[in-house]
């Protein structure tokens, strides 16, 4: 082993190729330990999709805090919360822990003083008892008191010889075939929750990195990790073992990334396996080793943090980008040989001269993910900030869940000017909420030791496995150690997934030199019936080890599904200087109206985000809750929907300004308001219309609720409404000026049954209105209630 792959001091010694949770570190910024074998990604699965999910997405605004940091030890980055949810922690270039209260008033260095510190600092994770510091891979800072008021402190390095195969050999088991080796330490150490496990990436030849969560125990001089569980997808049982997942899913490159809700799960990227070259997310329980799939588009997502109510997440993603998609990813094939190019990929990708910071930035999505890609999310983006311009460059490092704060109302981005400021974006729409429970993060007896896990790269030779729709695939396994060297094919033969669309052709990968520091991938692969595509490889990198930190490329990739065709690599990939243009812009407010009577409006506001969807073709457009619609001395604020409703005075038009935060580009809406109205009748009055102006009532929208429905009725003058019949909650008298009510009327279980078996039911109504001075009138009304659209249609009754 030792000239292919050779460890040091725990470190793996692979040149610049780091994880994208290590870009700080590839930068040169704060100092972050844990190099890893390859460069970022990844992940993997076992369930096919994600369950599905109704539950509506907003766009939301999105506004900064910016937190000057001491001038003398900048620069600084790769700040988390604190427990309560108060304070920043965040380490600097000197290699020191820095502590900030959120104005930047009160800051104060807590391993400056007498004590052993941390020897790098970086991915800083809070215990729960407030008194200690998980500093990944170098160790762990114990403050006392605590961490707030650190009067002294000690430091003490955690050992994770105890993950490791004694001897770092890993003995033949399940379909390998012959011994691996465990280099050890590799990527991404997060801290539980709940303080008591620690997730990390080990390194091995045979599967690149290894997903471990394990018990962390402190003894006299160190801390230690006990009972490590691989929680990578399971690998074949046997050379005959028949499952396309086991020889596929545990192919793939996974990276750990960090724990969810309360530490009962945690998320890793990978890419390859079910889905060949394509970062994505997914999600397993630990307890049960489920697994959920969270993103699906062909570009890169990877480093991740779910808010501490589980509700949202912030993910690091060159979505609609085109970044990544062109090496293949935009096809979905599976895969069963990726491991090693993604490797040479994503150090390219990363390494490359003018990649060091100017990957794609952070966006939001809700919490189980972009539902197939079907949504964009909403990008955290803000040029007048800085937030993408190297060398600050802080909006593309994710530390994990304390990078949200406990109220879920704020998120710690990184640094900007050069490192001179802290950035926090802050979230004005939300209520603070509670964390979700934290749990054990115990893993389940499920999950394999790291001696007993053992994915494909460990077999010699070639396997046929069925596709389960229709035809086969055989896969070549070349390894001369593993996947660090070797060659490895994989040939289709009309192989489907679904039985709807099938897949042609052949896959090669040849690692020609040790340490994946020339990989050499050739693809012609071609899918028809319900989708189509094909996929043309010819590329070589080099370089991203030792002897050439730089990795370089020649060749191309070109490839093509349902219509869109992306190829590479791209020119700006080797262009230094300022971000490329690939970074996205702010997206657009939209704003539409549509008149009511009166001067009313009802207004949707919504924000689109083009190339979505599998085949990254589709506009999504979203509503934006909380947006401001103000002018004209009036203002209106969206509802979770996107509208929002407002009174425009008589003339006009008036130009409206529609804002939503620092992240969504404003627009203008022009709204004329009525003509002015002479008066209101008087009694006796009723026919001399024109004259004078009658009294009405107009039924404006309806909303249906599980079990009521609630009628919003507009009145255009002064006077009394006495609101019966139908159920309706409310049968007071009161005063109304011109605008509209609320009316609310039970709904039978016949009539909820007709409602969800034909989409419309009639909910009748009678409503009185007495207008001052003049003569009262009665409507009868039989509403025509559509579940679709929930739209409200009035048949009116005779006046009285």
């Amino acid at each position: 082993m030792g000239k292919v792959l050779a460890g040091k001091k725990g470190k793996v010694e692979m040149g610049k190729r780091v994880t994208a949770a290590m870009r700080l570190s590839a930068r040169g910024r704060v100092p972050l330990v844990s190099i890893g074998l390859v460069g970022a990604l990844l992940l993997l699965a076992i369930a096919p999709t994600a369950d599905a999910k109704t539950e509506p997405f907003a766009m939301e605004p999105i506004t900064f805090k910016q937190i000057a940091v001491p001038s003398s030890v900048a620069p600084a980055g790769a700040p988390v919360f604190t427990n309560d949810g108060h304070h920043l922690l965040y380490g600097t270039h000197s290699g020191d822990i820095w502590l900030t209260n959120m104005s930047g008033s009160e800051q104060n260095c807590l391993t400056c003083g007498e004590g052993p510190k941390p020897p790098v600092v970086g991915l800083d994770n809070p215990f729960p008892d407030g008194k200690r510091i998980f500093v990944g891979f170098s160790g762990i800072l114990e403050c006392l008191p605590s961490v707030l008021d650190c009067e002294t402190h000690n430091y003490l390095p955690v050992d994770l010889s105890g993950s490791q195969a004694p001897g770092g050999v890993i003995l033949p088991g399940g379909a390998a075939t012959a011994p691996q080796f465990d280099v050890g330490q590799g990527a991404s150490p997060k801290l539980s929750p709940d303080g008591e496990y620690l997730g990390f990436s080990n390194v091995r030849t045979d599967g690149f990195e290894e997903m471990i969560v394990a018990k962390l125990e402190k003894q006299p001089e160190k801390y230690v990790v006990t009972d490590p569980r691989v929680i990578n997808p399971p690998g074949p049982t046997s050379a005959a073992d028949p499952s396309i997942y086991a020889w596929s899913e545990s192919s793939g490159l996974t990276e750990l990334k960090t724990f969810t809700h309360g530490g009962a799960d945690v998320t890793y990227v990978e890419s390859g396996g079910s889905h060949s070259e394509n970062p994505d997310l997914w999600e397993v329980n630990l307890a049960t080793g489920k697994r959920t799939r969270l993103t699906w588009n062909a570009d890169w997502d990877e480093d991740m943090a779910t808010s501490r109510d589980g509700q949202t997440m912030a993910v690091w993603s060159n979505r609609t980008l085109h970044v990544w998609d062109w090496l293949g990813g935009l096809l979905p094939v599976r895969s069963f040989i990726d491991a090693p190019m993604v490797g040479a990929e994503a150090g390219l990708l990363i390494n490359s001269v003018s990649r060091q910071s100017c990957e794609g930035p952070i966006w939001l999505l809700p919490a189980e993910g972009d539902r197939e890609a079907k949504l964009a999310g909403e990008p955290i983006v803000s040029w007048d900030l800085g937030l993408h311009e190297p060398p600050g460059g802080g909006n593309s490092a994710i530390n994990g869940w304390p990078i949200w704060n406990r109220q879920s109302t704020e998120l710690a981005l990184g640094e900007r000017e050069q490192g001179k400021q802290l950035l926090v974006a802050q979230f004005p729409a939300r209520t603070p909420k509670e964390p979700e429970p934290t749990v054990s993060s115990a893993v389940g007896s499920w999950a394999p030791t790291p001696q007993e896990w053992h994915p494909p790269f460990g077999f010699a030779g070639d396997v046929t496995l069925q596709g389960p729709g229709g035809g086969t695939v055989t896969i070549h396994y070349g390894g001369l150690l593993g996947a660090t060297f070797g060659t490895f094919s994989e040939t289709y033969e009309n192989y489907s997934e679904d039985g709807e669309s099938f897949v042609n052709g052949t896959k090669t990968i040849e690692v020609v030199k040790p340490n994946i520091e020339e990989v050499h991938e050739i693809a012609h692969l071609t899918m028809t019936g319900a989708h189509s595509g094909s996929t043309d490889v010819d590329l070589d990198i080099v370089g991203g080890g030792p002897s050439n930190p730089t990795p370089t490329s020649t060749g191309y990739a070109t490839t093509t599904y349902d219509g869109t065709t992306v190829s590479g690599p791209p020119p700006w990939l080797t262009q230094p200087g300022p971000c490329p243009v690939e970074i996205p812009s702010k997206p657009r407010l939209t704003a539409t109206a549509s008149a009511l009577e009166g001067g009313r409006y009802e207004i949707q506001v919504t924000a689109s985000v083009a190339g979505v969807g599998r085949n990254e073709a589709q506009v999504d457009t979203e509503p934006v809750r909380a947006a401001v619609i103000e002018g004209a001395g009036t203002k209106a604020e969206t509802d979770g929907e996107g509208i929002a409703h407002l009174v425009v005075p008589a003339g006009g038009p008036t130009v409206y300004k529609v804002t939503a935060g620092q992240t969504l580009e404003p627009t203008t809406i022009s709204l004329t308001g009525p003509t002015p109205e002479a008066k209101v009748c008087k009694a006796g009055e009723v026919g001399a219309y024109p004259s004078c102006v009658t009294p009405q009532l107009i039924v404006a929208r309806a909303k249906l609720t599980p079990k009521r429905v609630l009628v919003r009725v507009w009145v255009n003058a002064h006077g009394e409404l006495r609101l019966t019949g139908g159920g309706l909650v409310r049968r007071n008298v009161r005063s109304v000026e011109p605008g509209s009510l609320t009316l609310s009327s039970a709904i039978t279980k016949k009539k909820r049954k007709r409602l969800r078996n034909h989409g419309i039911i009639e909910v009748p109504m009678s409503v009185r209105f007495e207008p001052t001075g003049g003569q009262a009138i009665k409507r009868h009304l039989a509403l025509s209630i559509q579940l679709r659209g929930l739209r409200a249609a009035g048949r009116h009754g005779p006046h009285r």
